[in-house]
């Protein structure tokens, strides 16, 4: 089981297909959507969220390498 939590800023298209490959294989990942309001490092509250239809999207990417693919 994998787990990631996902921001704009770090994820682009080509880094989350770099994820899905070197995940190929596993049974379970779960995207999390990142939430600004309370992080151990500042300058993270300046960065971005995907929303609900970007998540749903980047699962799709995922979901060619990993058997089971949730949103939190």
């Amino acid at each position: 089981e994998f787990r990631a939590t996902l921001l704009k800023e770090l994820h682009s298209k080509e880094v989350l297909e770099s994820m899905s490959e070197l995940m190929h294989g596993a049974k379970q990942f779960f995207l999390q959507g990142f939430r600004p309001q309370k992080t151990l490092d500042q300058k993270f509250e300046s960065y971005h969220a995907f929303g609900s239809e970007e998540l749903g999207d980047i699962a799709d990417i995922f979901h060619k390498n990993i058997e089971h693919v949730y949103i939190r």
